[in-house]
């Protein structure tokens, strides 16, 4: 949280466009929350977007990107790569619009 209260407070001082990236391990899941990888990448992304919402930023320069396991960092061969692999990622572009 404090990393992205520092975040909210630089994006939104700048013209500054985000795009927010959930990503996954490759292990399978299907629970009553998450029917899939894909549903748990975009509802990391999604928290993220909502936290950043709450500190103000202008929801016309925020985008979510959903990619569950189709973008490892490392490979999935061990539990440690696999945490690596559960993340989301945020993209600062300019702002292009009015």
């Amino acid at each position: 949280k404090n990393i992205l209260d520092a975040l909210a407070k630089l994006m939104n001082s700048e013209r500054a466009a985000i795009t927010i990236e959930g990503h996954s391990d490759n292990v399978p899941i299907n629970t009553p929350a998450f029917k899939s990888n894909w549903h748990l990448s975009s509802a990391r992304a999604a928290q993220v977007l909502f936290f950043l919402e709450k500190q103000g930023l202008n929801k016309a320069k925020i985008a979510i990107n959903a990619y569950a396991a189709t973008k490892p960092l490392v490979p999935n061969i061990s539990e440690i790569n696999k945490q690596k692999n559960r993340r989301v990622s945020i993209s600062i572009t300019p702002y292009k619009g009015g």
